[in-house]
Order: C-alpha cells, then sequence, then structure tokens
C-alpha cells in the first residue's frame, strides 16, 4: 500500500506540472505573438550568414525576391514586425541562386544563340535540356537541341545523327556558375568563398549544388534555434514563477495534501491515467507541429480547462484562502517562536515556488513522457498487491 501510495502522490505531482507546463506554453506563445522573436531571429541569423550585418544588401534582395517575399506581407524594411518566422531551405537556396545569376540571363556565358530554324519532315521539335530543380536552370532561349531523326530515336544503327547545335551543355552550367559568384560584388569574401566551396563540392550535378547551399542554410538555423530555445527557457522560468505564485502552486503543500488525502489522491490519479490515455498516440501537446502554430487547439484547451478545474474542486490546494493552513501559513500570536515559525513556514512555500517554476520550466512534453512512464508502474503495483496472498500468522 505505501508503494502505491507514493506512486499516486508522484502521478499527481507530474499531472500538475504537465498542466501549469501547457499554460505556461500557451502565454509564451502570446507573448512571441507580440514580440516576433522568431521572425527577429531568423533575419539576424540571416545577415550573420550573409555577411549583412545592416541587412540592407543582400539580405534585403533575398527578402525582396518573389520566392522569398511570397511569405510575408508589405515590404522588407530591416528589423520589420512583418517578416516571416520560417523560410523553407529550398526556397533559400534557389532565391540566392537567382540573385546571383539571374535566371532571365541569356544562357551560360555562351555566345549568342543562332536563330531556331523549323525542323523538317523527319524532325523532331526542340524540346527542353537542361531543367533542374531551380527556375535558373533553363536551356538557353533560343537554343535547340541536336535534332536527330526518328529512326535515330528508335535506335535504327543505320541511321545518321544531326550535328551538335552549339548551346549549352551541362559542363557549362557548373563553371559559369562559379564564374558568375566569383564576380558578383553583393558577395562578401566570405559569402564568396562558402559559396564556391560548395559548388566545387557538387562536382558537375547543379542539383548537388541546391542541396549544399540547402545544408548551409540549415545549418545556421539550428544556431537560430538555440538562440530561441535559450531564451524560451529563461522566459518560461520567468513566467512559471510568476505563474506559481499566482495561483500559489506550493510543491509541498500539494504533496502534503496529496499524501494525506486519499479520496483527492484517487481522484487525481485517475483523471492523470485518462489524460495520458487519451493523449497516447497524438503528438506531444505543448509541441508547435509547425511554425506559428498553437501548441494545443482551443477546444483541447478548453477541455483542459475544465479538467483542472473539475480536480481543483475535489480540494488540490490551489489558490489563496487566508482560513486554509494547506494555501497561506498564519499565525494566531506574533510572539518570537510563532514568529519565527510563521517565517519559516513563508520560507518553505518560497522554496515550494521555486521548485514548482523550475519543473514548468521542463516544458510539457517532459513531463507527459514521465506520465507515460509511470502510469503503468501503478497499475502494476496495485495489481500485485491484489493478487499477493494474505501471509499466514506466526504460530
Amino acid at each position: 500500500m505505501f508503494g502505491s501510495s507514493v506512486l499516486d502522490v508522484a502521478i499527481g505531482l507530474v499531472f500538475l506540472y504537465l498542466l501549469l507546463s501547457l499554460l505556461c506554453t500557451s502565454i509564451n506563445e502570446f507573448i512571441e505573438s507580440l514580440l516576433k522573436n522568431r521572425s527577429k531571429d531568423l533575419e539576424r541569423g540571416l545577415r550573420e550568414l550573409l555577411g549583412d550585418p545592416q541587412g540592407t544588401g543582400l539580405v534585403q534582395k533575398l527578402y525582396q525576391h518573389p520566392l522569398i517575399s511570397s511569405l510575408f506581407p508589405n515590404d522588407y524594411k530591416p528589423g520589420g514586425t512583418n517578416l516571416p518566422s520560417y523560410m523553407p531551405s529550398r526556397q533559400f537556396a534557389l532565391a540566392l541562386l537567382d540573385i546571383v545569376r539571374p535566371a532571365n540571363a541569356m544562357g551560360w556565358g555562351t555566345p549568342p544563340p543562332p536563330a531556331p530554324t523549323e525542323p523538317g519532315p523527319n524532325q523532331t521539335q526542340p524540346r527542353p535540356r537542361h531543367q533542374v530543380s531551380g527556375a535558373a536552370f533553363m536551356t538557353t532561349p533560343g537554343v535547340a537541341e541536336p535534332i536527330a531523326s526518328p529512326a535515330a530515336d528508335a535506335g535504327d544503327p543505320g541511321a545518321t545523327p544531326a550535328p551538335p547545335t552549339p548551346g549549352v551543355s551541362t559542363a557549362d552550367i557548373i563553371p559559369d556558375l562559379r564564374h558568375a559568384v566569383a564576380n558578383n560584388g553583393q558577395l562578401g569574401d566570405g559569402v564568396k568563398r562558402a559559396v564556391l566551396t560548395l559548388i566545387d563540392a557538387a562536382g558537375n550535378d547543379v542539383n548537388q549544388v541546391l542541396q549544399n547551399l540547402e545544408g548551409w542554410y540549415d545549418g545556421a538555423m539550428n544556431r537560430v534555434s538555440e538562440w530561441y530555445r535559450q531564451r524560451t527557457r529563461w522566459i518560461s522560468l520567468a513566467v512559471g514563477f510568476v505563474l506559481t505564485v499566482v495561483i500559489n502552486a506550493d510543491t509541498f503543500a500539494v504533496a502534503k495534501s496529496l499524501s494525506r488525502d486519499q479520496a483527492l489522491r484517487t481522484t487525481i490519479t485517475s483523471s492523470a491515467q485518462l489524460y495520458a490515455e487519451s493523449h497516447a498516440r497524438a503528438p506531444a501537446p505543448g509541441v508547435a507541429q509547425e511554425a506559428g502554430s498553437q501548441p494545443t487547439s482551443p477546444k483541447g484547451m478548453k477541455e483542459l480547462v475544465n479538467e483542472f478545474n473539475d480536480v481543483h474542486e475535489v480540494g488540490w490546494p490551489l489558490g489563496w484562502d487566508r482560513d486554509d493552513r494547506r494555501k497561506v501559513p498564519r499565525s494566531s500570536q506574533f510572539s518570537p517562536p510563532q514568529w519565527d515559525r510563521f517565517v519559516a513556514e513563508w520560507v518553505l512555500k518560497f522554496f515550494g515556488w521555486v521548485i514548482t517554476a523550475i519543473a514548468i520550466s521542463l516544458g510539457a512534453p517532459f513531463w507527459f513522457d514521465i506520465l507515460n512512464r509511470i502510469s503503468p508502474l501503478r497499475s502494476s503495483a496495485k495489481s500485485t498487491q491484489q493478487n499477493s496472498p494474505e501471509k499466514p500468522a506466526n504460530a
């Protein structure tokens, strides 16, 4: 019985931390919607990545590119509040290459193409030649591929292939792109060196160039994400402590009430297990699936608050009540011994708040995982107690 009671108290505390962490996450998301920290961090990361501290050079051209400007309303202004909080790596790579080598340029450093000719009766229509994942990598306008007869396309060994037509070959794309990067005045020396290294590492594969640029961008965004996580930890700790004091969520008082009140303990643990089972196949609560998305839906948060209120009505010692010794320490007299005890009780309550605030800062996914791990232990402990035979009396 003792082991089961300890597990019930632990489950009750974990469930409390989970509920408060979800509430803290919603408050953090509201603060984020006001401060726009994600978009500011993204812009700061791009400025460092592209060597544009003021955001008036290459970063400005990147945000003004149609592939990027479609992600946010209005025009780009350095430090603006309308900037996107998320930028796909593919769009970044394509936009950067298009800035370095515009898509409407005539070819890849080749001479002007000859005028197109009408195909003969045994010739096929010209078709695109070097189309890959990117608007910039297209066949030179007006340049036709070598035209072969249908017999040659069918593999007839007697067919004579058409002579090659001057144009852009695959081998010309990478050198031309490398030349464009090396002679681009918008790129700083550090950015040129990085981009040229990525181009050289791709060999003659244009798609690999895009993938290398995407990896370069993703590495920078990992650093940006760490900035956000570090700041969020401190914000969560501050919000968690304020929330803890406002609702008077004292870990020591809650643990004492759960250990002494079996009805309260049973109600809370049952609610915790039902919550864990209902979310077993869903993503961990409090985790945003996409940039800017809320951790829980409005309906789910309403149900969560209702459940929290139902448990609170049972007698969970939360809130402020001068007549409830569990919530507010008090002393009928202020003689020195009792005054010392009064101060000691408040000091203990303060540390109870601190423990709760630190627990909240760990996040809802952490406590949801803990709840899923210890809930089966409670069921196992109860089944063991029910199946264990009574010990025979000593003769």
